[in-house]
């Protein structure tokens, strides 16, 4: 399981801030109860937030944020990892995607966001993926030269959106020229198409991708078309991609139809909650299960 760092910006993403914090201040003054570690598969991620655009609720709870300057304030995310890591179980970091808002920050920002990650999350974290996606090629390429250099564990691209590549082979042939900029980094393919517009099927891309793309490793799909991914599951088995799943609330459903992994937001203070789910599943508990997923589906 990854979680998707979160923005921590607007007033719902300091609302997340506020909420995460206080239960990893909690946890504190307990004597910070440990969560128990994902099983099985890629397990759960966590999407990492930006830190910016402070509102007083999160900024007094430790959150910190933009100052009246604009700056973002790096100082949370080393207690960030803590919590992360002690109160919800969660070691798996997918930095700069939706969640993160990194489209929204200047190269530089993303690149110092990443460099925290990575270095706040040394020797804690078991793999941390940069989102490097952009809508310019050379911005994506300097970006997956930079989570290279960092030492991330892998990168992932969204389709470029505004210029839509109109077919599997434009698609392909971009991703293909982000990925040969860091040749040492598992690549993932982020799928997203109610954002980007890019109405390309997952299934469709996969079908001989790693013959264009040799360190191809899996596929965030955040999507609800539960037969275009499990067509991806299905027709992908020999060649051991990781498939993870980006729709929280529909992640037991993606169990179901192989999903190796999950990639999500509400795993920021929902990692726990995941967690059990996802070992009920490996059990066969499926009531367990279907009880651990309503909760993510009544918060969002």
């Amino acid at each position: 399981m990854f979680i998707q760092a979160p923005a921590f910006g607007g007033p719902l993403k300091n609302r997340e801030l506020h909420l995460c914090l206080t239960l990893w201040e909690r946890g504190v003054a307990r004597g910070g109860a440990t969560a128990p570690r994902p099983r099985g598969g890629a397990g759960t991620w966590c999407a990492a937030p930006a830190i910016k655009s402070a509102v007083g609720s999160a900024a007094r709870s430790g959150g910190g944020g933009r100052a009246a300057s604009g700056e973002i304030n790096f100082s949370v995310i080393g207690r960030y990892v803590d919590y992360l890591v002690e109160e919800q179980g969660v070691k798996n970091i997918f930095v700069n995607g939706t969640t993160g808002e990194g489209l929204s920050l200047s190269i530089s920002e993303r690149c110092r966001v990443a460099e925290e990650w990575v270095t706040e999350g040394r020797n804690k974290l078991d793999q941390i993926v940069i989102h490097v996606g952009a809508l310019s090629l050379k911005e994506s390429q300097e970006l997956a030269q930079h989570a290279a250099k960092i030492g991330a564990d892998g990168i992932a691209v969204i389709a470029p959106f505004f210029l839509k590549p109109w077919n599997k082979d434009v698609l392909i042939n971009f991703l293909k020229e982000v990925a040969a900029a860091a040749p040492a980094l598992p690549f993932y393919y982020y799928h997203i198409p109610a954002l980007t517009g890019v109405k390309i099927r997952a299934e469709e891309l996969l079908d001989g991708i790693q013959d264009k793309i040799p360190t191809f490793q899996g596929l965030k799909f955040s999507d609800t078309d539960l037969l275009d991914f499990g067509q991806c599951v299905d027709q992908n088995r020999q060649q051991q991609f990781a498939f993870l799943f980006g729709v929280d609330e529909q992640l037991l459903s993606a169990l179901v139809m192989g999903a190796t992994g999950a990639v999500g937001s509400t795993y920021n203070y929902l990692g726990k909650k995941t967690n059990q789910m996802l070992e009920a599943f490996e059990r066969k508990d499926f009531s367990s299960a279907l009880n651990h997923q309503r909760c993510p589906k009544a918060v969002i």
